[in-house]
């Protein structure tokens, strides 16, 4: 049974200082917003920044929206804000409750400005898509999560179950995951073949393809940690 949140129901609301900033950014011409907005020194944006992370770190129970990490730290800045659609590619968007959410640093390092709509020829849109078939990836607002990506949570790997998590996991670099690097005994030329399985999976061309891989790449990191737990044993008994 998975504990963590399959979607975010319940968008931000701003208020107060927050929501003047939000009022103020939406009525700027739509040529007049870019991305620089976001890291503007007014104190109201200042403010913008820290409802929605504290909002949104709670309403996720401190879980990271794409890779579904738990990770209970309160600080502000062990998280990121999470722009769905990127802000340097759509700066209207980047106040717009159903386009955040929090991610953990790694998945957001990932992702940046890729690529997240299904039709990316239209720039500088000016109505924000709430329809979930306009995204490639699993959208947290609008996707249920469990029914595009599944976690073995026996051992951290993704399976896609549809294009969208597929797209999901490669866009966010979820299959990093599959590379165990507590391996402290051992040296780092022992790990090629978990390399070279990583690399297979990063090129499967389709989800039976890609499953048979997560389950090689299981069955090859559990043997690297049963020798591992080997070596160490040998070790502590010498």
């Amino acid at each position: 049974m998975h504990l963590y949140p399959f979607k975010i129901h319940n968008p931000v609301i701003y208020q107060g200082s927050a929501l003047d900033a939000y009022k103020k950014h939406k009525a700027k011409k739509h040529s007049e917003k870019c991305s620089d907005d976001w890291n503007s020194d007014d104190p109201d944006i200042t403010t913008l920044k820290k409802t929605i992370k504290d909002f949104y770190i709670l309403e996720q129970d401190f879980t990271c929206c794409y890779c579904k990490q738990k990770i209970v730290v309160v600080h502000n800045g062990s998280w990121d804000a999470e722009h769905i659609i990127p802000k340097s590619e759509h700066p209207a968007f980047m106040f717009e409750p159903q386009n955040i959410a929090i991610c953990c640093k790694d998945c957001n390092g990932e992702k940046l400005a890729k690529e997240v709509l299904t039709n990316s020829s239209v720039k500088n849109r000016k109505k924000f898509l709430t329809d979930k078939a306009a995204y490639l990836i699993v959208h947290p607002h609008f996707d249920e999560y469990d029914e595009h990506i599944e976690i073995r949570q026996n051992f951290r790997i993704y399976r896609g179950r549809t294009d969208k998590g597929v797209n999901t996991i490669t866009i966010c670099g979820l299959l990093r995951f599959g590379k165990d690097t507590n391996y402290s005994n051992v040296s780092s030329s022992t790990l090629d073949e978990v390399t070279e399985v990583q690399s297979r999976l990063a090129q499967a061309m389709n989800l039976d393809e890609q499953y048979a891989l997560l389950l090689e790449l299981s069955d090859v990191v559990e043997h690297k940690k049963a020798e591992v737990y080997k070596l160490r044993s040998e070790r502590r008994n010498k």
